[in-house]
């Protein structure tokens, strides 16, 4: 098996859980979650949350205006700004946060490529990609029209793993053409 690090480019996009955990603390708005009902409509919220994960580098306080606006618009309310002056501002202040969250990962990145480019045996390629082997395979070289099986774990800088075949109990199967390119990157 190879361990593979991710190169930097990979690295520099800010997860969602990383820059949630960066911001987590206690918001005003809470549901009771008592009934069905409850919890499917939470259910709902979260799912649009998702979606609206530009938002994760934002304040609590910073989310619980966004909060409120929705609100107020799904409730009919008249904006209590004028929306022509303020969306353009809130977009490059959002814009300032995601950029300063990118930058914090970079830098996790390029100090996770660092310490594994350290790790011995490993290799970097020319792109950056740091390579681990850790026991070599046997029998013929998949070309990119091959389908493999493998067990894979994907990784955040921050530790977080994102997807695991590990956890699942069984490897993965894909063709290679559908990958990023690795080793020979």
């Amino acid at each position: 098996s190879t361990r593979v690090v991710a190169s930097t480019a990979l690295l520099l996009t800010p997860s969602m859980s990383t820059a949630r955990t960066a911001v987590r603390r206690s918001s005003g708005v809470r549901a009771s979650l008592e009934t069905d009902t409850d919890k499917a409509f939470y259910s709902i919220g979260f799912n649009v949350g998702r979606q609206l994960s530009d938002f994760a580098a934002c304040e609590p306080a910073e989310i619980d205006s966004v909060l409120a606006g929705i609100r107020e618009c799904l409730l009919g309310d008249e904006p209590q700004v004028p929306l022509s002056e303020y969306v353009p501002k809130a977009m490059t202040l959002l814009g300032e946060k995601q950029a300063k969250v990118a930058e914090a990962m970079a830098a996790k990145g390029a100090e996770t490529l660092a310490a594994a480019a350290k790790e011995e045996g490993a290799v970097q390629t020319a792109s950056g990609l740091v390579v681990q082997t850790l026991s070599e395979g046997k029998g013929d070289v998949p070309t990119r029209e091959s389908t493999v099986k493998v067990h894979y774990e994907g990784q955040l800088v921050d530790g977080s793993i994102f997807d695991s075949s590990y956890r699942r109990g069984e490897p993965i199967e894909f063709p290679l053409s559908g990958v990023i390119a690795g080793p020979a990157a």
